[in-house]
């Protein structure tokens, strides 16, 4: 029975193959067809999520105009009560500011204005930052809490300034102050902040900017006639002879070495005192001019250090609410509320992108599945009528064979193995064929947004197949289920 059965299936598998193989080519179409157009849809679905679905949707700012200012404390009373919060499933309200400060870029030359927000260091849309977002965080070297005048910056703002290379690497920032130059902490580097900042940081640094110096001690404005300065290296005896000179009319009286200072992690920034007469005027731009003037380094400069005082750790009046939403449900009850009862219009924009990228999703999603339909109802009846038509063409052999005692578990295990090589064979095929035009779609000017080796495309790929299986079981069954009398004299039609 086993050699009858390879001679059988080697001939009704070439029967059924067709002219130059048409079968598997008719497959391989129908499957190179499902599997680019859901690798289509469901590409897009996710590139479209990736570019539309912001981390921080459920959170709605509410900026404090001049005719808002009035109404900040009814606000704040207002949603101080939990009822209030609950009813538009609220999970708290705080304030913030927006801010713009000067940094110097990685010439110390340039500067440049980048957008911040202040933030507590218990806040929630911190953890959003560092913790819930995936992918998110870069880098983490330190935190609000422990460093309060630190900021936590996005890569694109240390790419604006200069930096290039490992961003992980860079540690402090200089930002330029009075006429001095102080060092910022960079607590972590993120992808994204919220608000489309460049940075975020406590409300300590802009007060510490803000207010007078003598108020603050954010530095030591004492004049001294001691210097420090940075530099990028460790001095070599010549450029250290080549410093004194450039302030010998200066009477400079002496060079020291202090310590390193991390700044940059694959440099040797060095702290050195230029140490004058008691009796010195010195002028801190010229000071800089001639620092410059001794060729010791682009990146050298005086330094100060800084004093974050936590009497300082509040702004008095924040220019935005920040209103946490444990989830969207009631955003709009949210809108009508506070025109009803203050008289404020919120902005929905980022909420209507939201609605907007659902409403996309729910459209692709059905589109995939319409498509999924189509494939298995072109690939059901393509099946279902090649095994039909070939049975009932060879149904008087069939009849003769089973009048000899062959039994009908032989002869469906023929045809539903070679449908099964049928679809296997086509479906790697079709997916071979898909992953090359996928990349040459990608890596063409248009940059197709296409995934065929996505999940979801996989999975229908299997129920197709599946599907190949049960229809030409279904059908060889169904045909072989008639008597071979039946069968000779073709009475199943």
């Amino acid at each position: 029975m086993s050699d009858f059965f390879k001679i059988l299936f080697t001939s009704e598998l070439k029967a059924l193959s067709g002219r130059s193989m048409r079968t598997i080519g008719a497959l391989v179409s129908i499957l190179l067809f499902t599997i680019l157009a859901l690798g289509l849809a469901y590409g897009t679905l996710d590139s479209l999520k990736e570019r539309m679905d912001n981390p921080y949707t459920n959170w709605v700012d509410v900026p404090v105009t001049v005719s808002i200012e009035p109404k900040v404390d009814d606000i704040l009373n207002h949603f101080k009560r939990q009822e209030n919060l609950d009813k538009y499933k609220l999970s708290g309200v705080t304030r913030y500011d927006v801010y713009y400060a000067q940094f110097l870029h990685a010439n110390q030359k340039d500067t440049f204005y980048l957008r911040g927000r202040t933030v507590e260091s218990d806040e929630r849309i911190l953890q959003s930052v560092l913790q819930d977002i995936p992918g998110n965080v870069i880098v983490e070297h330190s935190s609000l809490k422990e460093i309060p005048c630190g900021i936590i910056v996005t890569g694109g703002f240390l790419k604006a300034l200069g930096y290039t290379g490992d961003l992980k690497s860079v540690l402090k920032i200089s930002m330029p102050y009075n006429d001095n130059i102080v060092l910022l902490d960079i607590l972590a580097v993120v992808i994204e902040l919220p608000n489309l900042c460049d940075f975020i940081s406590g409300p300590i640094l802009p007060n510490m900017r803000n207010l007078a110096t003598y108020e603050t001690g954010f530095i030591d404005e004492t004049v001294s006639n001691v210097v420090p300065v940075i530099v990028d290296h460790k001095l070599s005896v010549d450029e250290i002879e080549k410093l004194t000179a450039s302030f010998q009319d200066w009477d400079i009286v002496r060079i020291n070495e202090l310590e390193r200072i991390a700044i940059i992690g694959d440099r040797d920034h060095t702290i050195y005192q230029l140490v004058f007469p008691l009796e010195a005027a010195l002028d801190n731009k010229e000071f800089i001019v001639k620092l410059r003037q001794s060729n010791i380094g682009s990146s050298s400069f005086m330094y100060k250090e800084t004093n974050c005082n936590d009497r300082f750790a509040s702004v008095p009046s924040p220019d935005h609410f920040a209103f946490q939403f444990n989830n969207l449900d009631k955003i709009r009850d949210f809108k009508n509320g506070m025109l009803e009862d203050f008289d404020i219009e919120v902005s929905m924009q980022q909420i209507e992108s939201a609605e907007n990228f659902s409403l996309v999703s729910t459209l692709t999603f059905t589109t995939s599945l319409v498509l999924f339909g189509f494939a298995l109802l072109s690939i059901g009846f393509y099946i279902s009528s090649l095994i039909r038509s070939h049975l009932q063409k060879i149904a008087a052999n069939l009849g003769t064979m089973k009048a000899f005692g062959l039994r009908n578990v032989i002869l469906t295990r023929v045809y539903i193995s070679i449908i099964g090589i049928f679809c296997i064979g086509s479906a790697i095929v079709s997916m071979g064929v898909a992953i090359l035009i996928q990349i040459g779609l990608r890596s063409g000017s248009m940059k197709f947004d296409i995934d065929v080796l996505n999940l979801k495309v996989i999975l229908a790929l299997v129920v197709i197949v599946l599907l190949c299986l049960y229809l030409a079981y279904r059908s060889t069954t169904k045909i072989l289920g008639n008597t071979p009398g039946d069968l000779i004299y073709k009475r199943n039609d």
